[in-house]
């Protein structure tokens, strides 16, 4: 039961106990499949439950840095279409540090991956392909996600402008939720010129599923 579940993560209070409540989810999903729930909508448990992990997980692995963060899920977990065996991929914003304080990038990103770290104790998986909150593509302040996105819009046919473009649209905050809707709301406010908006279609519609074997 997930409600089972997620009680489960809820108490936990160490990596261990996570780690076991996590172990419960491949079973979870069979067995709702064998109850006729419908796959979307265990996509949708699944991603609910993973939600609760990550920020148990938050807790029980606090970064401890002087700045305000927010950390973003990106991919099918931020579209709730999460498959039992689906890895995490995570992004990372910040607030900016105030004048004359230094770039703390690196200190950010090295607390990042100590979470990460953790989490893969739990049982999950980072991503595979580098969409991490440690990664530097990822990981910016405010103030940098806004001057990619700028930079994104200007030139789509700059290195991965397209697909960062795509990911950053699907992305939702799983803690301080002001902070990292501000990431989402610079890609949309920015002006979409008709040059991006077609090649970010024609890019899209370039990736097509398979439809038999």
């Amino acid at each position: 039961d997930p409600l089972v579940v997620r009680a489960a993560i809820d108490s936990a209070t160490s990596m261990a106990d996570l780690a076991h409540a996590v172990a419960l989810l491949p079973g979870t999903a069979v067995e709702l499949f064998d109850a006729a729930v419908p796959p979307v909508r265990i996509g949708a448990l699944l991603s609910a439950v993973l939600d609760s992990v990550l920020r148990r997980l938050l807790i029980l692995s606090p970064m401890n840095l002087d700045v305000q963060t927010s950390w973003i899920v990106l991919g099918s977990l931020a579209r709730r279409e999460v498959l039992p065996t689906s890895d995490v991929d995570t992004a990372l914003a910040w607030d900016d540090p105030p004048e004359g304080t230094g770039d703390i990038a690196a200190q950010v990103r090295q607390a990042a991956s100590g979470v990460l770290d953790d989490l893969e104790k739990t049982g999950l998986r980072r991503c595979a392909d580098g969409a991490n909150a440690d990664n530097a593509r990822f990981s910016r302040s405010l103030s940098g996600w806004r001057q990619a996105t700028v930079g994104w819009l200007r030139d789509a046919g700059q290195d991965s402008a397209l697909l960062l473009s795509t990911m950053l649209a699907d992305s939702r905050p799983i803690s301080s939720p002001d902070l990292g809707q501000q990431v989402t709301d610079a890609l949309m406010a920015t002006g979409r010129t008709p040059q991006f908006l077609r090649m970010l279609l024609e890019y899209t519609l370039s990736s097509r599923p398979p439809t038999g074997f």
